[in-house]
């Protein structure tokens, strides 16, 4: 019995102890002494219980859920904290004063104080620590109490529940307390939370108190076992064994060399009821108190000599045998799963058998680690209970319900917590006909009950994921239940097949591998083996796959709805693979209903395919693209919507003789034109009494055909009519007379036709039977080449004959075969070319550059063709020339050609025209010189005269000609010259036969210039003139003048020193030859300022009296200067252009420069 603050505050106003406990009253403190199972410990005055101390009912879990209790005012809550007030309590608190006790009214609130009230849940827990070693264990209780909203709350009081001196407390605060373990060992505990001193004005309701089971031992992270219930009846002793228990729920777990411990607790603490424990067959003997009916909880120890326990919990419900009685399943498995940290409601309804009425009360729920709450207490017909929890994992929940007429029954609830963002986050992988499990996630391997050593974050995939770690025993016990662990070399190929992680796999921590007894450990992100660091690994699990198919219907009708059926099974080590994605196609036109599914319980899947097509096609599944079989599936055509679709003459022009035979041909579909085989077609004749069906009925073939064979003595034209249900259609054949016998004869009407199309041969065929003419028999006809029939088929007139004719575009001969039954004559014919459709197509010349010399030729041919192509032999063509001579006129030959040869004394070009009819065609032939007899015809003079200075040079011309006086070009003619001059030694002729040469001399004199070419030659005559002579006009001077300075004038007069060149003669130009130099003596005296600063004393100035200022000083060079455009008096100006000066002593030379002729020459002026 746990007593809180308020309580025992009462009771120490009186003193004393109940039921053994001892107390006493204390501001600051409250103690509580140890009693019966219970040990005491002392909390600081921070942690205030409210005055609703849990009674009894509220130990066994009768206690609103956290979520049923938000904060409310104290006014409409009242009644209910009243009515949780143990009533053996009520009278002290009045002793004492109760809600008037004025010392110390902060401790009983008045109704006026308590503003609101607090809900809160304590949840039961286990602790586990995976140690044997001393160390200290430190459980933090607060963090496993949920409450209604943010007010802070204390640890207020833990109760020691179990024998085991070790686990007494050694510290504690106000969330968490303390323990030293020395062993292994199971302490359980049962803790009260309470409001701290924050919390003034808040009134605290609620679940207060939890359990809290605290395992040290080296296996304590599999130690907790599957808690179970068990019913019994009032008075009667119930026998509890504990590993068939635990067998009904689910939990295989070995107890072999585990024994029961003597903590075995009954709870509430206080309870009448008792315990006994057979510890060599592990089970518990429970009897209830002599009144008692309801439920209670046991929790038990087992531990083995290696220092391994393993911790249970077990729920009585105790019965009337009186009762009609309530039953309930041992285990009940929820089947949709629960979200993290989201709180779901669970209806045990569906669970329940209520033998009399279903008046039956969920009315208390037990678990570890989870939250979980009556959604309502007070409703006595109340079934559903809140769950919620923080972590992924599987959970294990009591239910106890009763009936109100004294039953009780007890069931476990499985309940399965996921985190779906840590849920499928990749799949398996498939590789080598062999399955490898993905790496589970931390939330997956605890939902999914798997015992793993542990989380790695692995930062590295783009997931974040939490994934779980396996040591070797955990690794090898999780693979062993559906697989194995792979080996090395397995796990190293399977990351040589993906070293781009397609399979999306963390890859920070390594996996576990086992070769033998050996394990090892391989990076899949290296291939690389690592060394084992013992924190725990990744574990993918090899399993062997197989999948088989078979078709469970194999036939359907391609009417798009039928479905054929195949049926895949998926084996993973020989046993049914469930949860496996299977993926179909199908071949041809046909279509899946689906094409992927996934497995059930037996591994199997099917798949139903539909079609319109009649036709057999391939199934193919496929498992993770490594397992893939096959199963053909036939569908057939739709009887049901058969017709008859069409009718034709599938043999024809059988001899009317009653044996050879024709045959018509019926087809039947369905809706979707698939042949129909196996349907029965009528056939009857509608306009012959002679013809002779084989049969009148016909079964359709595969292709949907049924044929009918029918003979006849009569040529003519059968009709047979098919009929299908109730359509019927027609399709004629004809018999014709028998041509075995007989005589067919063959005459050339016309033998040649011209091409043209239209222009015809023609042969006749004459054929008889009996000596008689057979009429309307049909003589077939074939011909060779490009000709064609006007009828290739022409039956027999009454006379027995028939006439065909044929017309052609091409000239050719042609055989033409005539036949009727076994008879066949064959003639030769002809088509020619159209002479009067001819034209000339083409002119080229054959042959070309021939010499003039009136006996070689140039040739020209042309091309005679009609219009379609075809050449055309022996017609004239007519030829002209422009120059030269030709035969006139020519036949086309053969191979429609026409050729002339041209020839010609003059070199050039002659222009060839050819005509026929009214079509022309020309071109141009060339003729050349004839070199052979070319000689050089003549030498003239294109340039004389030239001055002898080595650089002027003479020309002269040589014109080279064949005997025929044509020009020879690109020939070589030598030339060679008398005296001193020089002249070009070769030169070629152009194209008109000339070539030049240039030829200088230095020497004036006349020379001889020779031409040469082979042996023939020609000369002529060149003259050089002297340097310095000039042919000057009439009155032209060239006067030296002095500068004289006159102080009585403002200008400077000239005189005479000297007239170099004066020619006073009148007429035409005059021959004068300069002397080689002049000389100006004193031209450097002094000239007076007054003469307009010209620099020098003499003036060399050139002029014509008769031509005006012709002539031009040019090339001034040496000691002379041009003059300075200064006046200089009279009429002189001393212009550039026509006067020199002495610049200094010394030489000096300039060029006299005619204008119109543009002759030059140099004057030597000696300046002294």
């Amino acid at each position: 019995m746990i007593i809180g603050k308020y309580a025992s505050k009462a009771l120490a106003c009186v003193g004393g102890s109940i039921s053994g406990v001892r107390f006493s009253s204390n501001l600051n403190s409250t103690s509580i002494g140890k009693a019966l199972l219970s040990s005491s410990v002392s909390f600081p005055n921070t942690a205030y219980l409210p005055s609703n101390e849990p009674t009894r009912a509220d130990l066994r879990g009768d206690y609103l859920s956290v979520s049923s209790m938000p904060i409310q005012k104290v006014n409409s809550l009242k009644k209910w904290v009243r009515t949780l007030l143990p009533l053996g309590l009520l009278p002290i608190l009045v002793a004492c004063g109760g809600e008037s006790d004025s010392g110390n009214s902060s401790e009983i609130w008045p109704e006026n104080q308590v503003d609101q009230y607090v809900s809160v849940h304590a949840e039961d827990f286990y602790s586990v620590v995976q140690s044997t070693d001393s160390e200290e264990v430190r459980v933090n209780v607060v963090d496993k109490v949920a409450r209604s909203g943010g007010e802070r709350i204390s640890l207020a009081e833990v109760e020691v529940l179990s024998s085991d001196p070790s686990c007494q407390l050694v510290d504690s605060d106000n969330e968490s307390f303390q323990i030293i373990s020395d062993h292994a060992m199971v302490c359980d505990y049962q803790y009260t939370v309470g409001l701290d001193g924050y919390s003034s004005g808040y009134q605290m309701i609620g679940k207060r108190s939890g359990v809290s089971r605290v395992v040290v031992a080296n296996n304590a992270q599999q130690a907790e076992l599957v808690p179970f219930g068990v019913a019994g009846y009032q008075g009667e002793t119930l026998e509890i064994n504990i590993e068939n228990e635990l067998t009904k729920v689910g939990d295989n777990t070995s107890l072999s060399g585990f024994s029961l411990t003597d903590d075995v607790i009954l709870m509430p603490t206080g309870s009448s009821s008792t315990v006994s424990l057979d510890k060599t067959n592990n089970k518990i003997s429970y009897t209830p108190a002599a009144t008692f009916k309801g439920n209670e909880r046991i929790l038990y120890t087992l531990e083995n000599s290696s220092g391994n326990v393993l911790v249970g919990s077990a729920v009585v419900t105790v019965s009337e045998r009186s009762s009609v009685g309530i039953d309930i399943p041992d285990k009940i498995e929820i089947l949709d799963t629960v979200e993290v940290g989201k709180t779901a409601v669970i209806d045990i309804s569906p669970y329940v058998i209520d033998k009399q009425d279903d008046n039956f009360q969920l009315i208390q729920v037990v678990a570890f680690d989870s939250a979980v709450a009556l959604s309502d207490a007070s409703d006595t017909t109340n079934k559903t209970f809140t769950f919620k929890v923080e972590h992924a994992g599987q959970y294990y929940v009591n239910a106890i319900v009763t009936d109100h007429r004294g039953g009780f029954d007890v069931a476990l609830m499985k309940i399965v917590a996921i985190n779906p963002n840590q849920t499928g986050l990749w799949g398996d992988y498939y590789y080598n006909n062999q399955i490898y499990s993905g790496p589970l996630t931390k939330s997956e391997a605890d939902s999914g009950g798997i015992r793993n050593d542990g989380t790695y974050f692995d930062s590295a995939h783009s997931a974040k994921p939490a994934v779980a770690v396996f040591r070797q025993g955990n690794a090898a016990q999780y693979c062993g239940t559906f697989g194995r662990l792979p080996t090395k070399a397995e796990l190293q190929a399977v990351w040589a097949s993906d070293k781009g992680n397609s399979k999306n796999w963390p890859l920070s921590r390594g996996y576990i591998t086992l070769d033998s007894s050996t394990y090892k450990v391989v990076s899949l992100s290296s291939g690389q083996e690592l060394t084992d660091d013992g924190q725990g690994y990744y574990v993918t699990c090899v399993s062997n796959g197989a999948l088989s198919i078979r078709a469970i219907d194999g036939t359907a009708v391609a009417n798009g709805s039928d479905k054929a059926i195949v049926e895949a099974t998926f084996l993973v080590n020989g046993k049914a693979a469930s949860g496996i994605t299977v993926d179909a196609s199908v071949s041809g036109r046909a279509n899946l209903v689906k094409d992927s599914q996934v497995t059930d319980n037996s591994g199997k899947v099917r798949f139903e395919v539909t079609s319109t097509k009649a036709e057999s096609v391939s199934v193919s599944v496929d498992v993770g693209g490594t397992f893939s079989v096959s199963q053909t599936v036939t569908f057939i055509a739709d009887v049901s919507t058969a017709v008859l679709r069409q009718i034709s003459t599938s043999q024809n022009d059988a001899l009317a003789d009653g044996i050879d035979q024709n045959q018509i041909t019926a087809l039947v579909v369905d809706k979707y034109f698939n042949s129909v085989p196996g349907v029965t077609v009528n056939f009857a004749a509608t306009n012959s009494s002679t013809a002779k069906l084989k049969n009148t009925t016909g079964v359709t073939n595969a292709s949907g055909n049924a044929v009918v064979n029918f003979t006849n003595t009569v040529a003519e034209s059968v009709g047979i009519k098919a009929t299908y249900k109730t359509i019927g259609l027609t399709s004629y054949a004809r018999f014709v007379n028998d041509y075995s016998y007989g005589a067919l004869t063959i005459k050339t009407l016309t033998a040649s036709a011209a091409a043209n199309g239209s222009s015809k041969v023609s042969v006749e065929a004459e054929f008889k039977q009996h000596g008689s003419p057979a009429v309307g028999v049909d003589i077939k006809g074939v011909t060779t080449g490009s000709a064609k029939f006007v009828s290739s088929t022409v039956a027999t007139g009454n006379d027995g004959k028939a006439k065909f004719e044929l017309t052609n575009t091409k000239a050719e001969s042609v055989n033409v075969t005539l036949s009727v039954g076994s008879f066949s004559r064959t003639v030769t014919l002809s088509f020619n070319a159209d002479a009067s459709s001819a034209t000339i197509t083409k002119i080229e010349i054959a042959k070309n550059n021939a010499v003039a010399n009136n006996s070689a030729t140039n040739q020209v041919n042309v091309v005679l063709a009609d219009t379609n192509g075809n050449l055309v032999s022996n017609q004239t063509i007519n030829f002209t020339v422009s120059n030269g001579s030709i035969t006139s006129s020519t036949k086309t030959n053969a191979s429609g050609v026409a050729s002339v040869y041209v020839k010609n004394t003059t070199a050039g070009t002659t222009s060839v025209t050819a005509k026929y009819g009214t079509s022309t065609r020309s071109t141009n032939v060339s003729f050349i010189a004839n070199v052979s007899t070319a000689t050089v015809k003549s030498v003239s003079v294109l340039k004389n005269d030239a001055k002898a200075n080595g650089t002027e040079a003479n020309q002269v011309r040589a014109l080279l000609t064949d005997a025929n006086n044509n020009p020879v070009e690109n020939q070589t003619i030598g030339f060679t010259v008398t005296g001193n001059a020089k002249v070009s030694q070769t030169t070629k002729t152009d194209s008109s036969g000339y070539a030049d040469a240039n030829i200088t001399n230095s020497t004036a004199q006349t020379v001889t210039v020779t031409a040469k070419y082979g042996t023939s030659s020609k000369t002529a005559s060149v003259t050089f003139k002297d340097s310095r002579v000039m042919g000057f006009a009439n009155g032209t001077e060239l006067n030296l003048f002095e500068l004289i300075g006159n102080t009585t004038q403002s200008e400077c007069s000239l005189r005479y020193r000297g007239t170099w060149i004066k020619t006073p003669l009148t007429g035409g130009p005059h021959t004068v030859t300069l002397a080689s130099s002049y000389d100006v003596p004193d031209s450097q005296g002094s000239v007076p300022s007054l003469c307009r600063q010209s620099p020098k004393k003499h003036v060399i100035y050139v002029r014509g009296s008769n031509q005006g200022e012709r002539y031009k000083f040019i090339n001034v060079s040496g000691a002379l200067m041009r003059g300075n455009n200064t006046y200089v008096g009279g009429n002189l100006t001393m212009d550039p252009d026509y006067t020199v000066q002495c610049s200094r002593a010394g030489t000096g030379s300039a060029d006299i420069y005619d204008p119109y002729n543009g002759e030059t020459v140099t004057m030597n002026i000696n300046c002294e």
